[in-house]
């Protein structure tokens, strides 16, 4: 199992899931984990997501942190830090992360762990 975690609220999802967070609606494998609108989980605007575990895929308008593998491919509207990523990332900040299997398009720094 992972964990995703948004704005310190803790979700547990398989591994291997498709995260995505798009105008602040959270997705897991194309169902809706957290609704924006939703005032229960007073979520406006995503401030912090980690997630501890592996994913297959992660598209987020914002910045992100995953504590394990990404197989697949990473899109962020913000910084990326993961472990590794065997698919392509495009990020709109800095990216940092173990090794990479694809292409990487970065508007910021790009480092290694």
């Amino acid at each position: 199992m992972s964990i995703v975690t948004v704005n310190g609220k803790t979700h547990i999802v398989k591994d291997g899931s498709n995260l995505s967070i798009i105008n602040n609606d959270i997705y897991v494998d194309g169902k809706l984990l957290i609704d924006s609108t939703d005032k229960r989980e007073k979520l406006s605007t995503v401030l912090n997501i980690e997630v501890t575990g592996n994913l297959l895929n992660l598209t987020s308008d914002a910045s992100v942190t995953v504590t394990g593998d990404v197989v697949g491919s990473i899109v962020a509207g913000g910084s990326v830090r993961c472990k590794n990523i065997e698919g392509n990332v495009t990020t709109q900040g800095s990216l940092r992360c173990g090794n990479i299997g694809g292409d990487v398009q970065a508007s910021g720094s790009i480092r290694k762990l």
